[in-house]
């Protein structure tokens, strides 16, 4: 009766196909015992091999004798099985992650690679109904968004942070109860193991299990079938959302290896709430996975992409957001700058147009009209008579000094850049426009205040940078197709 209802959760899900290889994770505990056990009996009818894989966390001095528990229970079912043994302590300190985050990690990146080394469609794992309401009430109160309130999927696409594996984890037991679990390795006279760590309020799911979920039933004695029906109503709210974020995807974003680019305004012209799961997917195709990110990061990088160029977020798993003028950038390890590199000195036309290293400079004189300001970081008026028609554009060079706008000194361009926050790695990007005489305007930035227009000019000088677009691909997220 149990297979046959683990046997229609696979075929309704699809989770395998006639003549797959599944490895079982299988701690020895009451959940992966059932698992292995059902999937031993329907190994025919869905007409799978199997092969049981067991991480020896190296967290109790018992686990060793647990690792041999279930060694021969694979061999006593003719079944292969991987043992493998991990200092999950030392992997803790070393990335300064909470022990449930490190063993987590560990044992999904060994998942990975045994995944892959034997062409595996996935590891199937014993997580049930009652993990399941755990994990909505964890996401709950580390504030989650949508996302996070559908809880455990039955398949999950998982690339493990750090250890670069990706695994398909797969799920064949979230519609049964513990209760069921326990029941069958009693039929089957099957002693499961006991983990001490899952009665140690030292870890939240514990406390959880233990002290919130009995709380909670006072209130609610149904709260674990609340639960599980607000996770599919959620489940069906947030398909929808997705299908929208897919039809969106290609006009605001592309993605390469380990970055996502998007288009500033194009991500703005979007609801909110698309807004949002647009960040998620992004994170989830840079990272591999959300794990390790809060809800509370998506509101920062929603925040920040309306923040001046320059900006940069430090993300866990060492993500980093990068705001440029036209684009932002989510990238995994150092950040492409989104500035295309400055080769040598070119002479500006003033009036006309000038191209150069992957931008386009038009220049326009024109009568001043009272009033007008440039909004735009990228376009600058300047007062013709002080600039003259001679003006070059030009990367940083040692020595360089302007008098930023506002100021009634000068001040030299390095501690311009440092002071204004302008990232090490754009600095030697930044094109400056020069005359015989001063440093005009650091592009993007500032004009010299010395240029500036005021009452008694006569004629203004309007230059703005426009990114070409047809630039090759690597000069940065700037010159980028999307």
């Amino acid at each position: 009766m149990l297979a046959a209802k683990v046997l229609a959760f696979i075929q309704e899900r699809g989770m395998a196909a006639n003549g797959d290889l599944l490895i079982v994770g299988v701690s020895g505990g009451p959940d992966s015992l059932c698992l292995l056990h059902c999937l031993v009996q329907l190994q025919d009818v869905l007409g799978v091999r199997l092969h049981v894989a067991h991480l020896d966390h190296a967290l109790r001095p018992e686990s060793q004798d647990d690792a041999r528990f279930v060694t021969e229970l694979a061999a006593r079912w003719g079944l292969p099985c991987t043992v493998e043994r991990h200092l999950v302590r030392e992997f803790r300190d070393r990335h300064r992650l909470s022990l449930e985050e490190a063993a987590r990690l560990v044992r999904y990146g060994f998942f990975g690679r045994k995944a892959r080394e034997l062409g595996a469609r996935g590891v199937a794992v014993g997580h049930t109904a009652d993990d399941q309401v755990e994990t909505l009430l964890l996401h709950w109160l580390r504030g989650s968004g949508l996302a996070g309130l559908r809880g455990m999927q039955p398949v999950t696409r998982y690339q493990v942070p750090l250890l670069g594996e990706e695994v398909n984890i797969l799920r064949p037991l979230l519609s049964l109860q513990r209760s069921e679990t326990e029941a069958c390795c009693a039929a089957l006279g099957i002693q499961p193991l006991t983990d001490t760590s899952n009665r140690s309020l030292q870890f939240r799911r514990n406390r959880v299990r233990m002290q919130l979920l009995p709380a909670l039933e006072t209130f609610n004695p149904n709260i674990r079938k609340t639960l599980l029906r607000m996770s599919s109503a959620t489940n069906r709210d947030y398909e929808y959302l997705e299908s929208q974020v897919a039809l969106a995807w290609p006009r605001v974003a592309t993605d390469a290896p380990g970055q996502v680019t998007m288009d500033i305004a194009g991500v703005l012209a979007l609801h909110p709430a698309l807004i949002f799961n647009l960040l998620r997917t992004a994170l989830e195709r840079v990272a591999g996975s959300t794990a390790g990110f809060e809800w509370v990061h998506l509101e920062e990088l929603a925040a920040a992409i309306k923040k001046p160029a320059g900006t940069i977020i430090m993300l866990p798993h060492g993500v980093r957001f990068t705001v440029g003028y036209t684009y932002c950038t989510l990238t995994l390890g150092q950040a492409v700058p989104p500035l295309p590199a400055i080769h040598g000195e070119t002479p500006l036309k003033a009036p006309g147009e000038t191209l150069f290293s992957g931008w386009r400079v038009s220049a326009s004189i024109e009568e001043r009209i009272p009033g007008t300001t440039e909004a735009d970081p990228w376009g600058a008026t300047l007062d013709f008579d002080r600039t003259g028609d001679r003006l070059w554009v030009r990367p940083r060079r040692p020595g360089d000094r302007f008098q930023p706008l506002g100021m009634d000194q000068e001040k030299r361009l390095q501690d311009f850049f440092v002071d204004s926050k302008v990232p090490r790695s754009w600095r030697n990007r930044v094109p400056l426009v020069v005359s015989p005489g001063q440093l005009v305007w650091v592009a993007g930035w500032r004009i010299d205040d010395r240029v500036k227009v005021t009452a008694s000019t006569r004629r203004v000088l309007r230059l703005r940078f426009t990114p070409l677009q047809e630039n090759s691909v690597g000069e940065g997220p700037l010159m980028g197709r999307l």
